[in-house]
């Protein structure tokens, strides 16, 4: 029953909603009747699911199971997903098993987690059965067995494997509700996930496709409208119309009915007025008028000024309107009256325009705007609250009317002006009627909103066409439907259009061609459209089809297609899309993303949720941000308002979400259609029918008519708040009767806080939820002391009947009483327990002391103040406590008798004043820091200092373990009490105590003896489960084995403005201020950590009892308070998730933190606290009170310099009387610096002010960076100026005529000048023109190292074409793959790579094209060489592909000019230097190399033919060659420092520079460079991604800065470089904390040759650059040090999780490369065996070492977690092309073989370990690896452990080394090296052990080993 009661807990109330989309809306009734189809799996998949199910320990029904809710999560588009399945016990019975399909998961994580949940599915108390109208399970899957398909909307049943290997299942589904192509979809779907989930079970969800190659090409071709139209502006547009009369009209409005040619005359008019007055290209120009027809003459005349016009609607208030002018940098507004909004823009009204002089000037030649200009900046609503302006160009205008596929308008056209012009809909009424020569008539608002106005309009004015709102065509349909039969054509879209509208209108007008038209401002208005014919009643109206030069993708999460019939948000392309978010570049970026799918386009992202039905047309599903989340259901109010809007005499309705924190509940608002209105009752019991019970209303409000925003859209902002009348009440009001009934309704008045309810009410049609059923029903029990569950007030939900079912149930069960216990010593309470372990791991530290420093200032009495004291201690039996061992280990507390204090007094007088001072603060340090022996005690004592006549100080100290934070409340409370007695001379005051402290922990005990300890366990085991065991927050150094707990504080305060904030906001949503607090610490440590779950810890008084208000002692009980939250999610959202865990935490208290521990059993290390490392506590210490009249008493808590986590928050509650909330922040001074937790702090103020300024933002929208730190991230970065592009080829030139006659070449004697260079090239280039090499063609160079190679690479570029390096030594394959994926013309080689021609493309050699001897040009060609732009590609380098294909990296002569010229600067480059080319000709660093060193004038030394030099090689050419500058790989440079002792830096004496790079740089072997090398040779880390040109960032660190055991930092940007760290939403993070590195500026490539999907996910928009440039996402983990260098962490795809924990590869490998005998390391997470990964280190050796002793080496430096499962020791690991580790072609481990269960035990020590442990465990057999804790033991346990090894070996062992040892290997080995074995004096300790061991077997039940 309590699996059962457990599984229950963890279903949300209601199977998720949205359900399935499904092709038709849903009957009123359901029939029994279904469709199904056949499935079948062939042989091999059934083989395939057979061997995969047997490796993750499941059965096969299970993953097919697991592969039916994966897919129906992704069909539903929620994770979280309830599928029935057939209850094993009872068939006919479906179980819900709640599925959470987080795509991040392995496949093989989430079939453990089904099939967990599969064990635990129990029914649903809740489940009433299903409605007439809705299953109880829409999808459910399981075994089919003989009965009929289970009532459901599809269900997948399956029958066993047939003999012949395959197995058949059917797919039912209800053909009301699904097309049979929609389920012949889904069974496809199916099969293909499956094939891919048999296929990779190892792999991520998200990695698993369910989509065919097929289904994507048809995807793509159903959202590609390609364009017709050249692109234009809108003025050439509109003068380009040959067969428009200029004389036909074009404009009808109130004020003026103007011809082409008038609209055209007046336009240009204005036009060159506002040139005249400084209008240009690109500005803005605000149009303040009422629609008319100079509006229309004002927007064309700012378009031909070359400026865009900003629509200023006079509807709008003012101040938004001011606004939108400053935002929109408006240069001039334009007016037909008087307005007050321009600020200092200059405003100007129409006749000052219109009404100017011809200037004596003929007026400037006009211009047309080119297309991509902007045209207007239309401002829509903004989720912030301030409007945004969406900058439309020329381009979108034009493409969305002219020469389209749906408009069909021409001069016979009328067309109605409906729209507000703010809104984007008149862009198109008013530029499609203009640019299609057709009339333009305005209609009065108060008109379109009238029918019967209307449909006079329309007859009147002849109009034809028009645009309106889905409101108002609704309006129309329900009052008029024949209105519109005179039009032609009819648009109507901006909300999702009611089908029962649309067939009226159809039935009264059915000549009339109806379009539902759909798209954003964003995208100019209309994407997509569909023409309606006459809709079925259960139909949906699609959206329809793009329009031409539109593109439409229905995105998944991760940007794949969703495919047919799966939902997912749409996306938008082409050249309708807006340029952006005026001035706002981070959101445009967030919604402008890039095109997988094209070449540097955008998408834009719209928010709203689609599918492609089967027909190719597009199904609007809903807002993706309309979604609400009540309880853990989604909930999407529009398919309620659907339901609603079905029921008779419903007109028209709403339902949005009203109300604060637990009290949030749906309401709906109804317009009806005649003067009836429901009551809301029945309202309520239509919908209940319908729907599931989450998705009923709890309010009803009647409305005339539903508020509409200016563009005709529902104003949802504007509805009214619910009153009590509008709850679904019962008829009549029928008073409580009895007592019960009474009490009951009073709990319910005051829960859900309404007025008495009556007798009938049902609590959730009420508005109650699961969450306010608990406190009423907890109230109701509490007050009659019966039992009383959650589930009693679900089945009798009624006043009535819920004080019916109270009356009869039984009575609560008492806890034990709390009594005295006697004299005797007693147990240790849990609490206590903890810390007497703890003082045992760590003796002797002054961790858990308790300094207090009381400062008395008036008249102290000395000898009162010690009677006092005294009589203190005897009041309180803590303050006498002691904690003794017993013989077996196990300590008890020891109450010494009353008698006198610990006390001693000093006076300081003799001191001088400042000296007074100091000593005082020197004795209050040296109490703090001075531990207490828990076993001798006392466990408190005082210290009194007299610093002058009127002040002494009373240092007051205490151990944790007798005190807590409330007991300084009592111990002040009754010290005052006690003084003014003694002072007095009068008896003691204060009533007798009826129990101490050690009657607590009696108590206690027999508490948790009860069912109350496990039930409380079960929660925590819930809570914790899966939790990350450490929060990684990045630290300044390396967290310590061992730590030393010494600590230092920062102090934090919140301004008096922010404090009022705080608690008015926390009152508003019905928290308390700890729990917001709460929310911004957690949230703000896992913006540090980079996760979205975190666990706090938190101290609770523990004070359950009112008999334990007045003692002291430790009660306190640490709780940890765990926060998961997703980005999404709105603070005031997350802050209730906050909220609801800290009330489960302290609803669960009772039970002790080390038994929730060994509960949970998380990972343990003596390096971390386990289950949290970071804490937060509100305390309450009053700062001051009065001892006794003049004498007054401040109370403060000593600074004590320690930490007992890695950082402790704690806040003064006291502080709030100042207005003011203070408090400090408490850090590890082994892990950070002071600088950093000041920073910490403050982003903390930030964040707290950002969330209390907008609760209702989302959490990725809240920043913790203040607006001058943000700048220095992103901004400081443009100080340096930028040159003007330039290209490689004119720097070469300009070399050439500098130093022509110096030596460019060198090798092996052969020289080249840099005349001769250039000549040479010259001549080549020619010849490869002659051969068909063209601008923008690509040549593959494929050489080995010779003068002539560069002789190659400039000829090349001088052709315009790319050159496409590949060694000379690669394999054919190679070279065929990048010569047909580059499409090179030619391949140009030398004799020594002869005949390697590839698939037809020619080959020729150098010497073959130069044709050495013969004239310098072939007949006809040119003399000179054409200039080739920046822009053209300069080379194409083919790097390693994460998918195994090379990808090429396209680099342009701008990036290379760029790139080089600042390189050069940096390494001081001039012509005297000698440069070594050592880099692989196909590696980039060979082009910096080269041509950073001719762009200068210097001379390259190459390296001679042959194999890589060793290091006697490379000095002897050093010398030899006079060489300064060497460029190095890492690797290589690594060598080097290992032999320096034999071939020194002095080896090289013209050697100034030597720049290492391309892989990590150990620190340690720096150090050992910088102490050998002489220090006139520079040292330069060099890093740089090939996307952004060779090298982005430089390090030359400072002498002897080096640190052995780190990785050298990776530098700073080079000039014009931008370096960004950020998160994973792109924002920017702090100084030293870990993120993203992301590279801007002039370096950035131009992209991956022809693959413009992983283009668009490397390349992304710049947000903080100049528009339309782009970053590139490097995929390298960095940190900013607070001087803003860059460290590198590791690469992002090298961080793995592995049980739980976050690990960076990069860490064990620098670890791994620490150790003297390896000279090259890696570390990779292998899944060799599917469902079992595991950590493997390979280590290249240079001597001799085992693996076992590089695994004791790493586990001195690593976490046990970190250390690879498997070594493998190897000569060399495997390299790829670039000199990179091959993490690909490293090996598998060798198995090991003949692993038995329990591995046998070897020695007398490791059998005596494990003779000890099988007794304290109570178990028959320890093997030698067996692990402590994995194997039941926890930390009491550890205590007995070592008091039996104490005995058996007459020595103590430390408990620490006993934590750090957890095998019985390992431990036996440590307890080996300190002695041989066990010594004589332990005979006596193992006798009695023996005896004692005797005694256990007979009393303790034995447990079967682990």
């Amino acid at each position: 029953m309590a699996a059962n009661a457990s599984a229950r807990d963890r279903l949300p109330e209601e199977p998720s909603a949205p359900g399935l989309p499904t092709d038709r809306r849903r009957p009123a009734r359901r029939r029994a009747a279904h469709d199904s189809l056949a499935l079948s799996l062939g042989r091999p998949v059934e083989e395939r699911l057979e061997r995969v199910a047997d490796s993750l320990a499941a059965d096969r029904l299970t993953v097919l199971t697991t592969v039916f809710a994966l897919l129906v999560s992704r069909c539903t588009g929620v994770p979280d997903v309830i599928v029935g399945v057939p209850d094993p016990s009872a068939p006919d019975t479906l179980l819900p098993l709640p599925a959470h399909a987080d795509e991040t998961l392995a496949f093989a994580d989430f079939l453990a987690a089904v099939r967990q949940a599969l064990a635990q599915a129990a029914p649903d108390p809740r489940e009433t059965g299903a409605s007439p109208r809705t299953p109880a399970f829409p999808t459910v899957t399981g075994s089919r067995g003989a009965r009929p398909a289970p009532p459901a909307d599809l269900a997948l049943l399956w029958d066993p494997p047939s003999p012949d290997g395959t197995r058949s299942g059917v797919l039912a589904y209800d053909p009301d509700l699904l097309d049979r192509a929609t389920a012949e979809r889904f069974a496809a779907h199916f099969t293909t996930l499956l094939d891919n989930a048999l296929a990779a079970p190892g792999s991520p969800l998200h990695a698993l496709g369910h989509t065919t190659a097929e289904e994507l090409a048809l995807l793509t071709a159903w959202g590609t409208a390609p364009g017709r139209t050249t692109p234009l502006s809108v003025v050439e547009a509109l003068l380009d119309r040959p067969g428009t009369d200029p004389d036909a009209v074009a404009l009808v409005f109130p004020d003026a009915t103007l011809t082409y040619r008038e609209l055209r005359s007046r336009a240009e008019r204005m036009a060159d007025a506002l040139r005249e007055r400084g209008v240009r290209a690109e500005n803005t120009v605000g149009l303040a008028f009422e629609p008319s027809a100079e509006l229309v003459v004002a927007m064309l005349a700012v378009l031909m000024a070359g400026a865009a016009y900003v629509p200023l609607d006079p509807g709008h208030p003012d101040a938004r309107l001011a606004y939108m002018v400053q935002d929109s940098r408006t240069r001039l507004v334009i007016a037909d009256r008087d307005v007050s909004f321009g600020g200092d823009v200059p405003v100007v009204r129409t006749a000052e325009l219109q009404g100017r002089s011809v200037p004596s000037d003929p007026p400037a030649p006009r211009v047309p705007p080119h297309p991509d200009q902007q045209a207007c900046v239309l401002y829509t609503s903004g989720s912030t609250g301030r409007p945004k302006g969406v900058a439309i160009t020329h381009r979108g205008i034009v493409r969305l009317v002219r020469d389209t596929d749906y408009l069909g308008w021409g001069p016979s056209d009328v067309v109605g002006q409906v729209a507000n012009t703010s809104f984007d809909a008149a862009t198109f009424e008013i530029w499609g009627a203009l640019l299609n020569g057709a009339r333009l008539v305005g209609l009065p608002k108060h008109e379109v909103v009238a029918p019967s106005a209307l449909r006079r309009r329309i007859e009147a004015d002849g109009i034809t066409s028009m645009l309106l709102t889905t409101a108002v065509f609704h309006k129309c349909a329900d009052t008029d439907p024949a209105l519109f039969a005179p039009l032609r054509t009819l648009f109507f879209g901006g909300e999702a259009a009611d089908v029962r509208r649309v067939r009226a209108v159809r039935h009264a007008a059915p000549g009339v061609r109806l379009v539902n038209a759909y798209g954003p401002t964003e995208g100019t208005t209309i994407a997509s459209r569909h023409d309606v014919g006459t809709p079925a009643a259960e139909d949906r109206i699609p959206i329809g089809r793009p329009i031409t030069g539109t593109e439409l993708y229905v995105l998944d999460r991760r940007g794949g297609h969703a495919g047919v019939a799966m939902p997912g948000e749409l996306h938008i392309g082409g050249p309708g899309l807006a340029r952006g978010y005026t001035g706002r570049p981070g959101l445009t970026a967030e919604r402008f993303v890039p095109n997988p799918f094209g070449t540097g386009e955008r998408l834009y992202r719209t928010g709203d949720i689609a599918r492609w039905r089967a027909d190719g047309t597009l199904e609007y599903l809903g807002r993706a941000d309309s979604q609400v989340k009540i309880r853990g259901v989604r909930i999407e109010p529009d398919e309620i308002a659907n339901v609603l809007r079905g029921r008779p005499g419903v007109q028209e309705a709403v339902v949005v979400l009203k109300g604060e924190g637990d009290r949030r509940a749906l309401a709906a608002y109804i317009v009806t259609t005649g003067r009836e209105r429901p009551e809301p009752r029945a309202l309520r019991s239509f919908v209940a029918d319908r729907l599931p019970a989450a998705m009923v209303p709890t309010w009803y409000v009647m409305l005339d008519e539903l508020p509409v925003t200016p563009n005709g859209k529902a104003d949802l902002a504007a509805l009214p708040e619910p009153a009590e009348g509008d709850r679904a009440r019962s008829a009549t009001l029928v008073p409580p009767r009895g007592e019960t009934e009474e009490l009951v309704a009073r709990v319910w008045s005051q829960v859900l806080g309404l007025a008495e309810p009556s007798a009938d009410d049902d609590f959730f049609a009420l508005g109650g939820n699961s969450l306010l059923a608990a406190q009423a029903v907890g109230r109701v029990a509490a007050a009659l002391g019966t039992e009383l569950g959650l589930r009693d007030v679900f089945e009798a939900p009624t006043v009535s009947a819920f004080a019916r079912r109270a009356a009869t149930a039984r009575s609560a069960a008492t806890a034990p009483p709390l009594a005295p216990a006697g004299a005797a010593p007693q147990p240790l309470s849990f609490a206590q327990q903890r810390l007497w372990f703890l003082d045992r791991l760590a003796p002797g530290s002054p961790l858990y002391n308790v300094p207090l420093v009381l400062t008395l200032t008036g008249d102290l009495d000395p000898a009162a103040l010690h009677r006092a004291l005294r009589d203190l201690v005897g009041r309180h039996a803590s303050l006498r406590t002691r904690l003794e061992a017993t013989a077996g280990g196990d300590p008890l507390q020891v109450v010494d008798p009353d008698g006198d204090v610990t006390w001693a007094t000093e006076d300081l007088r003799h001191l001088p004043g400042p000296e007074r001072e100091a000593a005082a603060t020197e004795r209050a340090r040296e109490e703090a820091s001075r531990p207490f022996d828990l076993t001798a005690g006392p466990l408190a004592r005082f210290r009194l200092l007299r610093v002058d006549e009127r002040r002494c100080v009373l240092l007051l100290t205490m151990h944790h373990a007798v005190c807590d934070g409330a007991s300084v409340g009592v111990l002040l409370r009754d010290l005052t009490a006690l003084y003014r007695a003694a002072a007095d001379g009068g008896p003691d005051p204060l009533p007798p105590l009826p129990v101490q402290y050690p009657d607590y922990a009696v108590w206690q005990r027999a508490l948790l003896d009860g069912p109350a300890r496990e039930s409380q366990l079960g929660y925590w085991r819930d809570c914790l489960a899966a939790a990350p065991p450490v929060l990684e927050l990045p630290t300044d150094r390396p967290r310590p084995a061992a730590p030393r707990h010494v600590g230092a504080t920062v102090p934090v305060r919140l301004p008096a403005a922010l404090t009022a904030r705080l608690g008015e906001v926390s009152g508003r949503l019905g928290t308390t201020r700890f729990m917001t607090l709460l929310a911004v610490f957690s949230l703000l440590l896992g913006r540090y950590a980079g996760v979205r779950d975190v666990s706090v810890g938190t101290p609770a008084s523990g004070r359950v009892r009112p008999e334990l208000d007045d003692l002291i002692g430790f009660f306190v009980n640490t709780l940890v308070l765990r926060s998961r939250w997703d980005e999404e999610q709105t603070f005031a959202g997350f802050l209730a998730t906050v909220r609801e865990g800290a009330l489960g935490a302290l609803g669960h208290q009772d039970v002790p933190f080390e038994q929730v521990v060994e509960a949970v059993g998380p990972s343990r290390d003596p390096s971390w606290t386990p289950l949290f490392q970071v804490m937060m506590a509100m305390q309450k210490v009053p700062e001051e009170v009065a001892l006794a009249p003049g004498l007054a008493m401040a109370v403060r808590e000593s600074a004590a310099p320690v930490a007992k986590f890695d950082l402790t928050l704690v806040w003064e509650e006291s502080s709030l009387e100042t207005g003011a909330l203070r408090g400090v922040l408490e850090y590890d001074v082994d892990l950070f610096d002071r600088a950093t937790v000041e920073r910490f702090a403050g982003h903390f103020t930030a964040l707290l002010e950002s969330a209390l300024a907008t609760p209702e933002a989302r959490l990725h929208d809240l920043s913790m960076l203040d607006g001058p730190e943000l700048e220095s991230l992103v901004g400081g970065h443009h100080g340096h100026p930028v040159e003007a592009p330039g290209t490689l080829l004119g720097l070469l030139a300009d070399a050439s005529q500098r130093w022509g006659a110096r030596t460019a070449l060198s090798q092996d004697g052969r020289s080249v000048s840099h005349a001769e260079l250039a000549a040479r090239s010259d001549r080549l280039h020619h010849r490869l023109r002659a051969r068909g090499v063209r601008p923008g063609s690509r040549v593959v160079v494929c050489m080995e190292r010779s003068p002539d190679w560069p002789v190659a690479l400039i000829a090349v570029m001088k052709a315009g074409a790319a050159y496409v390096p590949v060694d000379a030594g690669a394999p054919q394959e190679r070279l065929d793959q990048v010569v047909a994926d580059s499409g090179a013309v030619l391949v140009l080689g030398c004799a020594a790579s002869g005949g390697r021609a590839s698939a037809g493309v020619p080959f020729v050699t150098v010497a073959e094209a130069l044709g050495d001897g013969g004239p310098a040009r072939l007949p006809g060609e040119d003399a000179g060489t054409r200039p080739v732009p920046p822009a053209a590609t300069a080379y194409v380098l083919y790097t390693s592909g994460t998918t195994g294909t090379p990808k090429g990296v396209c680099v342009s002569q701008a990036n290379l000019a760029h790139t080089l010229r600042a390189v050069a600067d940096r390494y001081g480059l001039h012509p005297d230097d000698r440069v070594l080319q050592f880099a692989s000709l196909g590696f980039d660093v060979a082009a910096e190399e080269l041509f950073a060193t001719l762009i200068r004038g210097g001379h390259v030394v190459m390296l001679p033919a042959g194999p890589v030099p060793g290091m006697a090689e490379l000095t002897t050419l050093a010398r030899r060659e006079r060489l300064t500058v060497l460029n190095l790989p890492a690797s290589y440079w690594h060598e080097w420092v290992a032999v320096l002792d034999r071939h020194p830096v002095a080896d090289c004496p013209a050697l100034r520079l030597v720049v290492v790079g391309s892989e990590r740089v150990d620190a340690g072997r720096l150090a050992e460079w910088q102490a050998s090398a002489p220090a006139t040779v520079r040292w330069l880390n060099a890093y740089g991604p090939t996307e952004t040109t060779i090298t982005a960032t430089l390090h030359e660190p400072a002498p002897g800065a080096a640190r052995g055991g780190t990785t050298v930092p990776i530098g700073r940007p080079l000039p014009g470089v931008r370096a960004y760290v950020l998160d994973e939403r792109l924002r920017p993070v702090p100084r030293g904390v870990h993120g993203d590195l992301y590279l801007a500026g002039p370096g950035v490539s131009q992209g991956y040759l022809e693959d413009p999907g992983r283009t668009a996910s490397a390349f992304l928009p710049d947000p903080w650059g100049p528009p339309g440039e782009r970053m590139y996402a490097t995929g390298d983990r960095v940190r900013a040090t607070a001087d803003g260098t860059l460290e590198f962490l590791g690469r992002t795809d090298h961080q793995v999780k592995l049980r739980g924990f976050r690990i960076e590869l990069g860490e064990i490998e620098a670890a791994l490369s620490a150790h003297p005998q390896v000279k090259d390391a890696a570390v990779v997470l292998r899944e060799d065996v599917p469902g079992k990964p595991v950590l493997v280190g390979y280590a290249a050796l240079r001597g001799t070492a085992t693996a076992d002793g590089l695994r004791e080496h790493l586990a001195r430096k690593l976490p046990e977690y970190m250390v690879p499962a498997a070594l493998v020791l190897m000569d060399a690991l495997p390299r790829g092309e670039r000199g990179k580790t091959d993490r690909r072609a490293l090996p598998a481990p060798a198995p090991a073989g003949g692993a038995t269960a329990r591995a046998p035990l070897h020695g007398e020590m490791e059998r005596l370990v494990a003779a000890v442990w099988a007794e304290v465990l109570a178990v028959a057999q320890v093997g030698a690896e067996d692990n402590f804790f994995e194997a039941g033991g926890h930390s009491l346990l550890l205590l007995r452990v070592q008091a039996r090894l104490a005995e058996r070996l007459g020595r103590q062992v430390p408990v620490v080394d006993l934590f750090a040892h957890p095998t019985v290997r390992s431990l036996a080995r440590h307890l080996a090296d300190g002695e041989e074995g066990p010594t004589t004096t332990g005979d006596a300790g193992r006798r009695r052990a023996a005896a004692r061991k005797a005694q256990t077997r007979a009393r303790t039940p034995r447990r079967t080993a682990r």
